[in-house]
Parts: C-alpha cells; structure tokens; sequence
C-alpha cells in the first residue's frame, strides 16, 4: 500500500468512526431522555468528549499530510505528535 492509499484509508475510517459515534451518541441522547436514565445520559456525555478526541485526531491527521514549506521544512508532522501527547 503506498503511502497516499494509506492517508485516505485512515481518513476514511476516522470519518467513519466519526460518524457511527454520533449515531450512538445520538441513540444513547435520546433513549436516555426517553427513558429518564441519567445513565444512558451521561454516557451520552462521555462519547461526546471521545467524539472530540477522533476530531483531533482527524484534523492532526489532515494536518500531516500538508507538504513541507518554506517555513516549516519537516512539514506538518509535529502536529501529529503534538495531538497524541494531548
């Protein structure tokens, strides 16, 4: 696999895993809701705070694919680290 088929490949499941997470986030919202289950609410709330973690991670990730510039001759790979220590 070479390296560009491997960026959109991880892209691509980051934004899946995006997306399945806000349908259980959603689900879990409103049965919570429905239910009266403070529990079902707050786990709700937990996956909302993982959901930030997968933005930051894809952004990172979009971030990394950036060329080298000019100013920034290694290019844009420290923000990959940067958002793993975070």
């Amino acid at each position: 696999m070479t390296a560009l088929a491997s960026y959109s490949h991880l892209r691509s499941r980051l934004q899946l895993a995006l997306a399945i997470n806000a349908v259980i986030i959603a689900a879990e919202f409103i049965g919570g809701w429905i239910l009266n289950s403070i529990g079902l609410m707050s786990d709700a709330g937990h996956n909302l705070v993982d959901q930030g973690s997968l933005f930051l991670a894809l952004y990172a990730h979009l971030l990394t694919a950036r060329p080298a510039s000019e100013s920034r001759t290694f290019g844009y790979h420290r923000a990959g680290i940067i958002a793993a220590f975070l």
